[in-house]
């Protein structure tokens, strides 16, 4: 279980930053509401028994435009 719970914890540290960087990148400032839905959308809810995680779902915005 704690192996799996690090994991959990690696995937929202790697979510985070690519939060981060897409609000850096759009000017914006960081919002407690919207990360946890991404975090939801990405199955690294608070339930890690029940959850499946959802590779490459981070959010609709394309991090590679201009």
């Amino acid at each position: 279980m704690t192996k799996i719970n690090n994991n959990i914890d690696n995937q929202k540290a790697q979510l985070m930053a690519t939060y981060k960087r897409i609000l850096e990148k759009e000017g914006r400032e960081f919002d407690e509401k919207e990360f946890e839905v991404l975090l939801t959308l990405n199955g690294l809810h608070e339930e890690p028994r029940k959850k499946t995680v959802i590779h490459g779902l981070v959010v609709a915005r394309d991090l590679n435009s201009n």
